[in-house]
């Protein structure tokens, strides 16, 4: 694949113009496959969680663990790795068996190499592997719902934002049936040159783990395959285990020393439980060094350039600050106490201990982060530092990394940085292009879950590097801090020949190393393409390296082969370069994706089983099903008009619903008592009148309410129209004020056009039933002196639990009034698994309640993200900037709930959206609506909202009126005779359901919620439900309440509210 290139050697230590042979490399890159294997529930799971979840069986009925999701073990993995130089390509072959007894949904998460792009996914479809295809990230997860929900086989895999793992989602998983999934990544070799021994050195990690080794298959196998490329190389390769149980030193183990075969077989025998991941190290001891070499496909070019070696002075330059500070720096330790670092624990303090050991600073200043600064503390000795880390310093919360601008820019004293974390950034706003940084950082991880494109952007930016400790001894960890960094800085070239040449920021680089450089051709270059590549040393260039790419070269572009290399290298490279800030590029990643079918932040790639699904979902089957592809591409047609015509008919559906609403509020409900005999002074007691009870040998009739836990299918719902007779007000003047009011009805109409007329306010008061689990942790930490203390003990046993840390953050905000520490608390649940919407949704229903209303905003925007298929998605966001006064923002939100093209099972959720849109224009009447025939002023006494985390569970909301005139109130009941009014019953999940009432009678109304089913196809633990209460909505004087609870377990009451109106 290479050829040796001319290359002019020129600026500072120039060498003599020459030029160079044009020697073929020869290499080729075989599209055999190749098989690599993943275990279940990943590294990042194991990382976060150092015990994996149980699934029990009891009489075929499921007990779901309180943990964020379960697992199936993995049965086989076959690996198959190519090395084609420079490049590796791996296809890892899974199966997969479940021995859950109900149909289930598995979630498999897996770690990639650092740098390494996904290219390949493929699952067994009637005993044939199907390829998967590209399709944007949010439309995947729409089509996989919805698929799920249908019960049609699916399969799904995207990336982790700002890590470098993979998910991949499978449906469905029967008991005792095996399932098998392909995943295809590459990587380009990590290199080196000794020139004083003429040796080319070659480095890979691959990380493996096994959640269940001991019931993997014996066939489970990895191969090594080698071209012809690499004759001259030796191969060694190693299996990196973990020395000991707290997993806190790693040790290579020898499988293969100096090999020259061509193929090598690694069986299971020869694997080990503990392992980590496989090594491989080639050496070429005839290397030919300073070579500058080229290769082009298809019009993209790749030019592999040895790193200029520095001069003496610069190689024994001493570190930063210890001529400044007579022999000894000052350091700031940035150190990284988020909960997934707390596995890292003894590892990373190990690697601190040396470095400081070998820099020998003169002070140290200790600053301890999550999802905030923690404290800082200074010190003068090593060994007080180690030990106060080791006995004082807690691991709590999830990972802000916006923290790292001001924690580094706070002191003017400080000489660099030395900052220990993963950069994965779990919680608040993320960092912007616009950072900057006084001091140069920098980065040591441990973590095999990694952001490398942050850390490496922030460390150059700096002045400082990333140094990763998987790939990397300590002695060059410690011979690396603080000194100067290499880096490439630039590459000049002329724009009438290229198009985009990547890098394109600077980016460290080691002495010794080869630099790669990739880049695309415009189509009207015919004559020789010059580049000048720049290196420098600290903040200074010193050397700018000129290199020739002849024509003739670029005419050999090998168009005619299938299997192209280059152009998807260099689509890997861009992605790299933008996915520092994924948010900015979205639809640059996106496209980009698509046209190389990778995986990307913004892509995923799916499979479907059959052509209906493709020609339901208009996604084009893959090209290894030739004979369903020509078939899609018959039947598929194009039209729009049909998609016009769709949006206005659900607007005219919408209008009609709401005007049924507008009639229901306009309705002068006038009730009977239920019980003739009972004194109106009940009215005030705070007894409730129980539900009545159907009778078995009469019709049941419209004024009785049909217990609760009947069969949906025969409950009776109540229509709009019903007859209601004449009764009482809120208060004994109050039908003198109806009379007013219907005198006054042209000056009492709102700046909003509504026709309604303007209620007496209701003098009500809302007491919320605070959520009180019943929970040994609880209880322990309630008792303790030190409550924090105590938590941090109870969390050894509980870490996995979202309700663990959902209960605890509730008692130190809404009882301790400990916000900060709630916070941090609650933010651990985002740190359980990475992009879990149920969990991300957890977290903000409880911000939201705390009034951390710009921290629950970052939330629902992810949530958006992730899920944009669901409407929950957008009002849940535009209720949170309402409240934030983002007026116009929340308004575009609720009319995209409107609009927008839903599942059927959230239909009238737009009813819901529609009252909270003409709340928002009370506070600017100019917003925006999509129709002007939705503005009416729905103004009442009582508004209960409830909302809840988990897809396709069904809550249900119910509201006991008081006696005499009330009534249970529920979705088997949904209009009561006073005008009590239940929405739409939502039984897949999410919500919203709400009681309305316009006019209340005075006495006691008690809400609660019920867990009436679980239609779930994961294995996942209780469901968070939100309720907001309103007195007065839409008022001047009106009243807001919320609570969070928690339900774990079917058909399970809980009391949520009590409301006294007087």
């Amino acid at each position: 694949m290479f050829n040796k290139i001319k290359s002019f050697f020129g600026s500072e230590g120039a060498k003599d113009d020459t030029e160079q042979s044009l020697d073929k490399f020869e290499s080729k890159f075989d599209k055999e496959t190749v098989k690599q294997e993943v275990k279940d529930l990943p590294s990042i799971a194991k990382e976060r969680s150092n015990d994996f979840i149980g699934i029990m069986i009891k009489d075929s009925n499921l007990t779901f663990s309180d943990k964020a999701s379960s697992i199936i073990p993995l049965l086989k993995q076959d690996i198959q790795i190519e090395l084609t130089y420079p490049i590796i390509q791996v296809i890892s072959t899974m199966t997969f068996k479940s021995n859950v007894s109900k149909t289930i949904e598995g979630e498999f998460v897996f770690p990639m190499p650092d740098k390494a792009t996904l290219v390949g996914y493929a699952l067994d479809v009637n005993g044939k592997l199907v390829d998967a295809v590209p399709i944007e990230k949010e439309k995947a997860k729409e089509v996989f719902e919805t698929e799920v929900r249908s019960g049609g086989g699916v399969s799904i895999v995207e990336k982790v934002k700002q890590s470098n793992c993979f998910r991949t989602r499978i449906y469905p998983l029967k008991k005792d049936e095996e399932r098998t999934i392909q995943v295809k990544y590459m990587l380009v070799l990590d290199e080196s040159e000794n020139t004083k021994n003429n040796e080319l050195e070659s480095v890979a990690f691959l990380p493996f783990q096994y959640v269940d080794f001991k019931n993997l298959s014996d066939k489970s196998k990895v191969t090594f395959s080698f071209g012809n490329d690499i004759n001259n190389f030796t191969k060694s390769i190693y299996l990196t285990v973990l020395k000991d149980k707290q997993q806190t030193e790693e040790e290579d183990k020898v499988l293969i020393e100096s090999t020259n075969d061509s193929k090598v077989i690694i069986n299971k025998e020869q694997l080990n439980e503990n392992m980590i991941g496989l090594k491989l190290k080639l050496k070429n001891v005839n290397h030919e060094t300073n070579n500058i070499l080229a290769a082009v496909e298809r019009g993209y070019f790749m030019i592999s350039i040895p790193v200029p070696e520095l001069s003496e002075v610069q190689r024994n330059m001493k570190r930063i600050g210890e001529l400044n500070n007579n022999g000894g720096a000052n350091i700031n330790i940035l150190w990284d106490c988020s909960l997934s670092q707390l596995n890292y624990k003894e590892k990373n303090l190990n690697i601190l201990q040396k470095v400081l050991e070998e820099v020998k600073p003169k002070q140290i200043t200790l600053t301890c982060f999550s999802n905030t600064l923690i404290n800082q503390n200074e010190f003068n000795d090593v060994k007080q530092l180690i030990s106060h880390i080791d006995k004082n310093v807690f691991y709590d919360g999830g990972s802000n990394m916006l923290e790292l601008e001001k924690l580094t820019n706070n002191n003017n004293n400080i000489d660099y940085v030395i900052a220990f974390t993963e950069g994965v950034h779990t919680f608040g706003k993320e960092v912007t292009p616009n950072v900057s940084f006084s001091k140069p950082i920098y980065f040591i991880n441990t973590s095999k879950t990694i952001n490398s494109t942050l850390l490496n952007h922030i460390s150059t930016i700096s002045g400082g590097i990333m140094l990763n400790a998987n790939e990397m001894s300590i002695e060059k960890i410690c011979e690396s801090i603080g000194r100067p960094v290499l880096s490439f800085a630039v590459a000049d070239f002329e724009e009438s020949q290229l198009e985009e040449v990547y890098p394109n920021e600077p980016i460290s680089v080691k002495e010794g190393s080869l630099f790669k450089l990739f880049g695309k051709l415009k189509k009207s270059v015919n004559k020789d393409v010059e580049l000048a590549i720049s290196f420098r040393f600290g903040s200074e260039v010193f050397h700018v390296q000129k290199v020739v790419l002849p024509k003739e070269l670029l005419s050999k572009c090998n168009d005619n082969e299938d299997n192209h290399i280059i152009p998807l290298l260099w689509a890997q490279q861009k992605l790299q370069s933008l996915s520092t800030f994924p948010e900015l590029f979205k639809e640059e990643m996106k496209q980009l994706g698509q046209e190389f079918k990778i995986v990307t932040d913004n892509t995923s790639l799916i499979v479907l089983e059959t052509l209906d699904q493709y020609l339901k979902h208009s996604i084009t089957p893959p090209e290894s099903l030739p004979n369903v592809r020509k078939e899609y591409l018959q039947k598929l047609k194009s039209d729009k008009e049909a998609e016009e015509k769709r949006e206005k008919q659900k607007i005219e559906k919408v209008i009609s619903k709401w005007q049924e609403r507008i009639n229901w509020h306009k309705t002068d409900f006038k009730p009977q008592p239920i019980v003739e005999e009972m004194s109106r002074k009940l009215c005030s007691n705070s007894d409730f009148a129980p539900p009545p009870m159907p009778t078995m040998s009469a019709p049941m009739c419209r004024s009785v309410a049909p217990p609760p836990m009947m069969m949906r299918e025969s409950a009776l719902v109540m229509e709009e129209s019903m007859d209601m007779l004449c009764s009482s007000s809120l208060s004994d003047n109050f039908s003198e004020s109806k009379k007013k009011s219907k005198n006054k009805k042209k000056e009492t109409e709102s700046k909003l056009g509504s026709q309604n007329v303007s209620i007496p306010s209701a003098n009500a008061s809302i007491k919320v039933k605070a959520w009180t689990p019943d929970t040994p942790y609880l209880k322990a930490i309630q008792e303790a002196t030190d409550h924090y203390t105590e938590y941090l003990k109870q969390r050894d046993e509980y870490k996995d639990s979202p309700a663990f840390y959902l209960d605890v953050a509730d008692y130190f905000i809404a009882t301790l009034k400990r916000m900060d520490e709630g916070v941090r608390i609650l933010s651990n649940i985002v740190e359980l698994e990475l992009e879990s919407v149920q969990l991300y949704r957890i977290v903000g229903y409880r911000l939201d309640q705390a009034g951390e209303l710009e921290l629950a905003e970052w939330i629902f925007e992810k949530v958006k993200e992730i899920r944009p298929d669901e409407p929950q998605s957008f009002r849940d966001l535009a209720l949170v900037k309402e409240r934030l006064g983002k007026y116009k923002e929340s308004m575009e939100l609720f009319n995209k709930v409107i609009t927008g093209k839903w599942d059927s099972r959230f239909d009238e959720i737009e009813q819901t959206a529609a009252i909270e849109m003409n709340h928002l224009l009370q506070n600017d009447d100019t917003l925006q609506i999509v129709d002007k025939r939705l503005i009416y002023k729905m103004d009442l006494d009582l508004r209960i909202s409830m909302a809840w985390d988990t897809n396709d569970v069904d809550i249900d909301l119910h509201l006991q009126e008081p006696a005499p005139y009330g009534e249970h109130c529920y979705y088997g009941y949904n209009r009561t005779k006073i005008g009590g009014y239940v929405s739409r019953d939502f039984r897949q999940g999410y919500g919203p359901e709400e009681y309305m009432l316009k006019k209340a009678q005075p006495g006691n109304y008690r809400a609660y919620t019920n867990y009436f089913a679980n239609h779930q196809q994961s294995l996942t633990g209780g469901t968070t439900v939100l309720c907001t209460f309103f007195t007065n909505y839409m008022r001047p004087n009106e009243k807001r309440e919320m609570v969070t609870v928690r339900l774990t377990t079917n058909k399970q009451d809980i009391d949520v509210c009590e409301i006294t109106v007087q």
